[in-house]
């Protein structure tokens, strides 16, 4: 007889670090052959086409047209409670604080007792909303182990949500890096990339929280002679806004609104330098995958796990500034286009601070079943 499946429960497969650390964590389970079911609050996303067959895939059908956010979180829990009710898991981990919360509450009602393992992807110094804050106080104690991705995280929720130490753990984000290797083979991505050349990469979801803004008023604060271009690749509901913007600094030579790539990496492999602008972050895989390129790099401090995953220094290759602050965005650029200039014997490799994805996946597999 084949053992209950290891659950996977998030919101959808759109573009973002959580949803792709997912397909990964799932594609990987199942090729150490366990069985796993990836439960959905809505079947949707250009990241279903990376499943395994192996992965059967739950659509809890939550999503309904301009329906308000508390509606699907609420449809969401009573389809998912309904399910768990049914076809109860071996296991199951969850990704993302709002699904965290509702996977919480739908374990409890469906009167079922595995065990439940949450992730939780965002620093709580970035937790915009008191009421959120006091659900997760509430209600993360509940879970059998929380997952943090970075010791600045984990000290953050163990403080601030009355979490024992001994239930929570660290794991960073894995890095597939033979699936970057191959994806670099696409040769329309390539072309695209290379028509812009030489330029400095940024790359995410053009809305408030990557704060791309900033990094276009920063890019006016460069002489156009001597700094670089800059491409940012993503979509999102500011990119109106964000286009006015350039073209009301006469940025338009100089700053690309690139659009969305499913496949960002020959991007990366064509870029001079990476810039992550984010306002708030968990553990940026796009930051992961420049290290991994060992671009130089300039990040804001969108809190202090931000030195878990970059060293500053003088001498190192990438530049820490604050948030929200297009002049020091501008200098640390320019310091590190000046610096790239007088190097002679080419970047110095980086090795990223993560795992294999198949010993991420083992990490993982220690809370599920142990």
């Amino acid at each position: 007889m084949q053992a209950p499946p290891i659950a996977l429960f998030l919101g959808n497969l759109e573009m973002g670090g959580a949803e792709r650390v997912f397909v990964i964590l799932a594609n990987q389970f199942a090729r150490q052959g366990h069985p796993v079911r990836l439960i959905l609050a809505q079947k949707t996303g250009p990241l279903l086409d990376e499943l395994s067959p192996a992965v059967e895939i739950i659509d809890l059908q939550a999503g309904r047209p301009g329906q308000p956010s508390w509606l699907f979180a609420l449809r969401t829990l009573l389809a998912l409670r309904r399910h768990l009710r049914d076809h109860p898991p071996g296991a199951m981990l969850s990704t993302l604080t709002g699904a965290n919360l509702v996977a919480i509450l739908a374990r409890a009602l469906s009167g079922q007792s595995f065990r439940l393992v949450i992730r939780e992807a965002v620093t709580l110094s970035n937790v915009r909303s008191r009421l959120r804050l006091l659900a997760m106080r509430w209600l993360y104690p509940h879970a059998d182990r929380v997952v943090a991705l970075t010791e600045s995280m984990r000290n953050q929720l163990c403080a601030s949500l009355n979490l024992a130490a001994p239930r929570m753990d660290v794991i960073g984000n894995p890095l597939d890096t033979r699936r970057i290797s191959q994806l670099l083979n696409d040769q329309r991505e390539w072309q695209r990339s290379q028509l812009h050349r030489p330029y400095w990469l940024a790359i995410g979801r053009l809305a408030a929280q990557k704060d791309f803004a900033t990094l276009i008023e920063a890019a006016a604060h460069l002489k156009e002679e001597d700094d670089p271009r800059f491409v940012i690749l993503g979509e999102g509901p500011l990119r109106q806004e964000l286009q006015a913007q350039i073209c009301r600094l006469g940025l338009e030579s100089r700053v690309t609104l690139a659009g969305l790539s499913t496949n960002p990496f020959p991007w990366l492999a064509n870029a001079s330098g990476f810039i992550l602008c984010s306002r708030w972050e968990g553990y940026p895989n796009a930051l992961l995958e420049a290290l991994h390129f060992n671009l130089p790099i300039v990040a804001t401090r969108y809190d202090d796990s931000i030195t878990d995953l970059l060293s500053p220094g003088v001498d190192a290759p990438h530049r820490i500034v604050p948030v929200a602050d297009p002049p020091s965005m501008a200098d640390a650029i320019r310091s590190l286009v000046r610096a790239e200039r007088s190097e002679k014997n080419g970047r110095l490799p980086r090795i990223p601070p993560t795992a294999s994805p198949q010993t991420v996946a083992q990490r993982y597999l220690a809370l599920l079943l142990p």
